[in-house]
């Protein structure tokens, strides 16, 4: 994770002719809402939710194959 410090000592290192840039590339981000902790996987999955017929789940290969139609 890259924390502050280790931002502001890469800006110290910096040649002063890429201040301005820099601070032009910053001020857009200020405004920013930062979106919330990123979910993990099976918070992700929970969220999915399937448009199926009533029997996708015993006939899944049949549909998959073609054999079946939505």
């Amino acid at each position: 994770m890259i924390t502050k410090e280790l931002l502001k000592t890469e800006i110290e290192q910096l040649d002063t002719k890429y201040l301005e840039l820099l601070h032009q590339m910053i001020q857009p981000l200020k405004s920013q809402t930062m979106p919330p902790q990123s979910l993990g996987l099976l918070e992700k999955l929970s969220a999915v939710k399937i448009v199926a017929p009533p029997d996708f789940s015993e006939n899944f290969e049949a549909y998959l194959n073609g054999e079946k139609d939505f």
